[in-house]
């Protein structure tokens, strides 16, 4: 069955059929029967709004047909009470300035500025504000009037003029802020790119930052594109002119601090890359300092941030030194977030900001002539580093010799000590610790150096190092052992065919009536002992247990030690003398060292030991274990500490023979097998004891609940009496006492052949609890 839809019948005395009316264009009828229903009920609100809705059409089309009659509608509608509805109020003043006497010339000027005739329509314009017919209501057809013709003669206008129109402009009471507006400071910005007499600054203080739209501060988009917003492409302009601007006043008055100090120096940004683009390279260094001098002092920002990259990637090589002053100036609290973490670039990562600027520094730092400089402003920076990049030994590296040209050479060289400890196979961290103890530890210094010739087997990385020994070398009177080092840095210069250094010429100066033979291999061995034993002169001597011996895929041995605390490690037997005649449970004493890296202690020096298995024994942990299982056959016995450490005992290990349930003193330690990932129990040493750990024993007591295996089945004790179901009741497989299991070898122990009362102990085996002794009650 169709439904057919319920059709509204309008009352042909109300509102609704005024605005039926109105819509199907019968306007007369429409009038007419508004002002009845305004009549008798002018306070209904709906009958006020058909009344003026029919009003304003008629008005538009007595306006169209210049019929005259215009100005009576429209006092017929303001004398209708609603001033409520925005709508209708927004219509009338939409009206108002077309009803006015001088309105057709206001549209023959505005014909004439929208055809291209802009010097007649601003004559006109500007006949009309003389006369005084200009009503201010039409003075923003005046601005897009003026708008229109600077814009289509930007070219051809003089500049006095465009700024005469645009005083013009300013002068006139337009709405503010407003579309209008904003395009004539779109325009302003679009004539200063190509007139620098054009003081733009100026004319945006006339224009009033307070009239910046929301908008205006957002960007644009056309076409899928993203465009810059106006008050961007504004502070980039600003950049670009060569007048003072105050960044203080741009701040407060476009109310966005941000905005405004990240906008210009993204224009400094651009403008610093071209000029490297374009090689001009004296202009380069003089944007750097304008920049740095004016806009470090703003905090951290995104284009500050890529500013120091450039100034990283462009000062090199010769104009290495001109970072250490613009990173300075750049201010080191000024990084942000993104600047510690790593950069993907193109597929590449590339180090953190924060790292690259202090590898500048530091390489800096090591130039002949700038350990006079002042370094002590980037040393908050590195302590920051090291706690953000932990375990980073080449940033400690930096960072001590950053300490020592700063003056704090002691905490320089307790880091330098360290860092040699992971690092001892690298002959240029000799290099540098020996360079640092240089004016105050010749001695050490001179041994450091024999280390690092000794590591390094490359001759091309030597000369260096061959000339400050040899100038070490002559200021302890080791004349014969300095002319060596310079015999052996000059022959390979020659055989390389590089220039020898002018610090050469001044040592030879001192040597040129000694004559040697052979080299200094033999002085090298001899003083590399003194070295070492300064490296680890502050690291504590420790006691350790051998505790097994053990050969690797090579065949090489290796011994394993513990403090029996949480220091374990092993060593190639073969490293020590002492080591070769040792047996397990002997305590050898070490020096170590924690390598961060690959998380593991290191042995550096190893030496007899004054103390015995028993002392050290005696500083182990210990634990009460209980006994869950004996084998006589294979003469052991199984003990649990708890859920997590368990093992075996064996016979030969003890002459104690314990019982299942019985309590054990225990001295341990633990290794942890890395490549099982797990925690092996060593014992030590033990003992009986009278002591119980109630947490691994209980006792139970309760009705034992017997149970029978039958063809696949379990069957109750009592459901086989009650049935009289034919199974021997004298051979129970196995019981339950409330949750704990009984074995048949206990029940047939006790003869127990019918549910009953029972006390039983139970102990916990290290993953369930076990019933190991069953008394009747």
């Amino acid at each position: 069955m169709a439904i057919r839809s319920r059709q509204y019948i309008i009352d042909e005395n109300s509102s609704q059929k005024v605005f039926q009316l109105r819509k199907s264009g019968q306007m007369l009828e429409a009038h007419n029967l508004a002002i009845k229903l305004y009549n008798q009920n002018p306070e209904d609100e709906w009958i006020q709004k058909a009344y003026a809705w029919v009003l304003i059409d008629i008005i538009k089309n007595e306006i169209k047909s210049n019929s005259g009659k215009a100005s009576d509608l429209f006092n017929q509608l303001l004398s209708i009470d609603i001033n409520t509805d925005e709508i209708i109020t927004k219509q009338i003043n939409f009206l108002r300035p077309k009803l006015e006497d001088n309105y057709k010339d206001v549209q023959q000027a505005e014909n004439l500025s929208k055809n291209g005739d802009h010097t007649q329509a601003i004559d006109l314009f500007r006949k009309l504000q003389n006369e005084g017919k200009l009503s201010q209501t039409h003075h923003e057809s005046f601005g897009w009037a003026i708008y229109r013709y600077i814009n289509s003669n930007k070219d051809n206008l003089q500049i006095n003029i465009i700024k005469k129109l645009l005083i013009e402009y300013l002068e006139l009471h337009t709405p503010k802020p407003s579309l209008l507006h904003s395009v004539l400071l779109k325009f302003s910005i679009s004539y200063a790119q190509k007139h620098q007499q054009f003081n733009l600054f100026e004319f945006f203080k006339l224009w009033n930052p307070e009239y910046l739209r929301d908008e205006d501060k957002e960007q644009e988009s056309n076409e899928g594109k993203i465009y810059p917003s106006l008050v961007e492409r504004l502070l980039r302009q600003l950049i670009n002119d060569s007048n003072q601007i105050d960044i203080e006043y741009l701040q407060r008055a476009i109310g966005d601090k941000s905005l405004v100090i990240d906008s210009i120096r993204e224009a400094y940004f651009w403008k610093i890359f071209n000029l490297h683009k374009e090689n001009n390279i004296e202009n380069l260094w003089l944007m750097f300092d304008h920049y740095i001098s004016k806009y470090s002092n703003y905090g951290a920002s995104h284009w500050h941030s890529e500013i120091l990259k450039i100034a990283d990637r462009f000062m090199t090589d010769k104009d290495a030194w001109r970072f250490y002053d613009f990173f300075h100036k750049w201010n080191i609290e000024n990084f942000q977030d993104n600047d510690w973490h790593e950069e993907t670039i193109d597929g590449y990562k590339s180090k953190p900001l924060v790292k690259k600027a202090l590898k500048k520094v530091f390489e800096f730092s090591k130039l002949p002539g700038n350990k006079n400089k002042g370094f002590s402003w980037i040393i908050p920076l590195y302590k920051k580093a090291l706690t953000s990049f932990d375990n980073d030994i080449w940033l400690l590296r930096e960072y001590a010799t950053i300490l020592n040209v700063s003056g704090e050479t002691q905490e320089a060289i307790c880091i330098y000590k360290s860092i040699l400890l992971d690092l001892n196979d690298q002959a240029y961290v000799w290099h540098e610790f020996a360079e640092l103890l240089a004016d105050s530890n010749s001695e050490i210094a001179i041994s450091m150096l024999c280390k690092s010739i000794s590591i390094q087997k490359n001759e091309d990385f030597l000369g260096d190092i061959h000339l400050l020994l040899a100038k070490l070398l002559i200021d302890v009177n080791k004349l014969k052992e300095a002319k060596n080092e310079l015999n052996t840095y000059r022959e390979h210069r020659i055989e390389k065919g590089w220039k020898t250094a002018e610090v050469y010429e001044s040592l030879e100066s001192h040597l040129h009536e000694i004559n040697v033979t052979g080299d200094n291999s033999g002085f090298y061995e001899n003083n590399i002992d003194l070295t070492v034993e300064y490296i680890y002169s502050d690291i504590p001597w420790q006691d350790f247990l051998l505790y097994d011996k053990w050969k690797n895929k090579k065949q090489q041995e290796i011994s394993s030690f513990t403090d029996l605390n949480n220091i374990e490690f092993i060593v190639k037997t073969n490293k020590f003398d002492i080591l070769g005649n040792s047996i397990v449970n002997a305590v050898i004493q070490f020096k170590t060292h924690y390598d961060k890296t690959n998380n593991r202690y290191i042995a550096l020096q190893a030496q007899k030991s004054t103390c015995t298995f028993a002392d050290l024994t005696d500083k182990a942990s210990s634990a009460l274990a209980i006994i869950d299982h004996v084998n006589e056959q294979k003469k052991l016995f199984h003990y649990v500490i708890d859920s997590t450490l368990d093992g075996i005992i064996r016979f030969s290990q003890t002459e104690l023979r314990p019982n299942i349930g019985e309590f054990l003193e225990i001295k341990y330690f633990t290794s942890y097998n890395k490549q099982k990932c797990e925690r092996k129990l060593h014992i030590l040493d033990v003992n009986s004891t009278d002591m119980e750990d109630q947490s691994l024993i209980k006792t139970v007591s309760g009705e034992l609940s017997l149970k029978y295996k039958d063809n696949g089945r379990t069957i109750d004790y009592q459901d086989i009496i009650d049935d009289e179901i034919g199974i021997d009741i004298k051979k129970p497989d196995f019981a339950f006492i409330d949750d704990y299991y009984v074995p048949k070898y206990l029940l047939r122990k006790q003869h127990i052949s019918s549910d009953c009362d029972v006390s039983v102990k139970v102990l916990f085996n290290g993953e369930k609890w076990s019933v190991f002794e069953l008394t009747k009650q």
